[in-house]
């Protein structure tokens, strides 16, 4: 920069011109304010205007469920909440003010930028609709009526895809059920050429975005197609030169500005971007902004329309929160904590911001070690909310040491560490570093956060064996005890076994010897009855014809009786059972002629029967 523009006290606005070589009756735009006064910054008054550029867009995979459906969403990061929204809709045929999303890590809207929350690669959605909506069933895919369709499905296809306008060939391989919006999308990661520019050729004619490679009847396995930039796309990238022009700023007087028409420089690098037309300069944090994460929105969105959006990822979030994000984790995986700290009132916030911070070196190792959180300090309103939440995370120390820094001293990084259970400040670097002066303060607190971090694992780890040998011990505990407790509920289950089977086989026995004591009851009842109708035994003198019956026993006794011989054999059968041996059990045998008596005719007499005068009989069980 030239020696008379450094010199100013000053804020660069970079203004773009038609360099030469594409249009010489183009002459510099001079951009000069009106004269004022200089207190805050006089947004109002400020005009810029500089070329934007093309982001670097990140393709986010998002599985999405909703009540028993995962719908998947890729989409890049330069798409907004709303576009989710409006696949989900084109999918489950649910108006999109229905669709309630949860999972982000803040608060979001339609309209907030997916690339401003920060997301990783792949991430998991859950999406609430009400109770009275229903959900219509999945429509059968158009293309799935055709069997070689459905094979296609399964299989990758190689698309060779040349770009005409950087004479590149990209050799890409997709599954069949990738859609052609998708391979768009992907192109569009590769080249930084949105989709809405993209010209293609080899698609076929009766394709669109929302069919599948599969579907559309591309060559397989192989399939050539070439793309460029739309014309009109083409057309507006004009090579443009930018002019800083240094207006005076005086934060301590009321001297007017002064005219610096011949303050410019000009800086000889082309730009590929879309013609920008002028536009006043807004605030970074805008004042009457509550909700934390909207000011970290409205910070990063202003950040990039003056510096482009190569710069760190800004935590969405209050600056409690970026501190439980950087430590609240376990100690291998802590961050730093960077605080930016921005004031339009100093001259060397342009440069820092353009030069130093939004470095690609810078912005790498900020976003691999860091979580940074950024601030601007430029009205009185957010320098004492700022230093309002600093006296409470910090204490009054870091407040004070803050609030004595001057308006140039000003872009402000301070680095914060966690040691043990203190967080501290641990160094500030000025808007006045160099790069290499940078980023040597951002590895040196690196360097001794990692020391400290070490002593951290080490106890962490070491608390965390306890904890596991703790824990194994309450496991193996618990074991023991669960053991102890199945084998005495074994053991209450045998001796319920047990003492069941006990009781079923005592009231067993006891129903047996009832039933014996019945029976022998019943049977002593037989045997008296039996033994009661029996006629009285003869006389020895009787003078009638007396037959006597002799009767050997199983126990080898004998037994005798003397009967009529006109008594029937059903006498002498009675007085055998009467003496304890029912017929059922015994039979009474004759020796000769043998026979078994008790089944002859029991009506026939004794005599008849040839059982007179006298008859030696065997008493067998059956």
């Amino acid at each position: 920069m030239p020696e008379s523009v450094q010199n100013l006290s000053s804020v660069q606005v970079p203004v773009e011109i038609l360099p030469q070589s594409v249009s010489p009756d183009i002459e510099i735009e001079e951009v000069l304010p009106p004269p004022m006064k200089w207190s805050e910054p006089a947004y109002d008054s400020l005009i810029c205007a500089g070329p934007s550029q093309p982001p670097a867009a990140r393709m986010l995979n998002f599985m999405v469920e909703c009540r028993d459906r995962h719908t998947p969403i890729v989409v890049p990061d330069t798409e907004t909440v709303g576009t989710i929204k409006n696949i989900l809709h084109d999918e489950l045929d649910v108006p999109t003010d229905k669709l309630n999303l949860h999972g982000w890590k803040c608060k979001v809207s339609n309209n907030t930028l997916l690339s401003s929350l920060n997301l990783p690669k792949d991430n998991q959605l859950l999406c609430h609709i009400p109770c009275d909506i229903e959900i219509p069933e999945r429509k059968p895919l158009e293309n799935g009526k055709d069997p070689e369709i459905l094979e296609r499905l399964s299989r990758d296809f190689r698309l060779n895809i040349t770009d005409l306008d950087n004479n590149k060939e990209y050799n890409l391989l997709y599954p069949g059920s990738k859609t052609i919006l998708e391979v768009k999308n992907g192109f569009y990661s590769l080249s930084n050429v949105p989709v809405s520019k993209q010209v293609w050729q080899g698609w076929p004619d009766e394709s669109d975005c929302n069919m599948t490679l599969a579907g559309s009847r591309i060559s397989f396995p192989c399939h050539s197609l070439t793309v460029s930039k739309a014309p009109e796309a083409a057309n507006s990238q004009r090579s443009r030169k930018q002019v800083e022009v240094d207006l005076t700023i005086s934060d301590e007087s009321d001297e007017e500005y002064q005219d610096v028409t011949n303050s410019f420089a000009m800086v000889d690098y082309l730009f590929d971007a879309e013609p920008v037309s002028s536009r006043r300069l807004q605030p970074l944090i805008a004042e009457g902004i509550e909700d934390d994460v909207m000011v970290q929105d409205r910070f990063t969105s202003e950040f990039e329309a003056r510096y482009g959006v190569n710069h760190p990822i800004f935590y969405m979030g209050s600056m409690e929160n970026a501190l439980k994000e950087a430590y609240s984790s376990s100690a291998k995986n802590r961050k730093l904590l960077a605080i930016y700290l921005h004031h339009d009132a100093s001259v060397l916030s342009n440069v820092f911001c353009s030069e130093r911070l939004c470095s690609e070196a810078i912005c790498q190792y900020l976003n691999q070690h860091f979580i940074t959180w950024a601030w601007d300090m430029t009205l009185q309103s957010n320098k004492s909310r700022f230093l309002t939440m600093v006296t409470r995370l910090f204490g009054s120390v870091a407040a004070s040491a803050v609030r004595n820094f001057q308006p140039d001293q000003y872009p402000l990084l301070l680095v914060v560490i966690k040691a043990r259970a203190t967080i501290e400040v641990f160094t500030i670097l000025k808007g006045d570093v160099s790069l290499d002066e940078l980023m040597t303060g951002l590895i040196n607190a690196v360097d001794i956060f990692t020391e400290r971090r070490h002593l951290d694992v080490l106890e962490e780890e070491e608390r965390e064996a306890r904890q596991m040998v703790k824990e194994e011990q309450d496991i193996a505990y618990q074991e023991s005890l669960l053991a102890d407790r199945a084998k005495e509920v074994v053991r209450k289950q045998n001796q319920a076994e047990k003492e069941e089977k006990e009781k079923l086989q005592f009231e067993e026995e006891e129903k047996q010897k009832h039933e014996r004591l019945q029976a022998e009851e019943m049977k002593e009842a037989i045997r008296q009855s039996l033994e009661e109708s029996l006629p009285e035994e003869p006389a020895p003198d009787c003078t009638e014809p007396v037959s006597m019956i002799r009767i050997r026993t199983p126990d080898m006794s004998n037994i005798e009786r003397r009967f009529l011989a006109a008594n029937p054999l059903q006498v002498l059968l009675n007085w055998v059972e009467s003496k304890g041996y029912p017929r059922n059990s015994f039979k009474v045998l004759q020796s000769w002629p043998r026979r078994d008596v008790t089944e002859l005719d029991t009506h026939q007499t004794l005599m008849n029967l040839q059982l007179y005068p006298q008859e030696m009989l065997i008493l067998e069980e059956r």
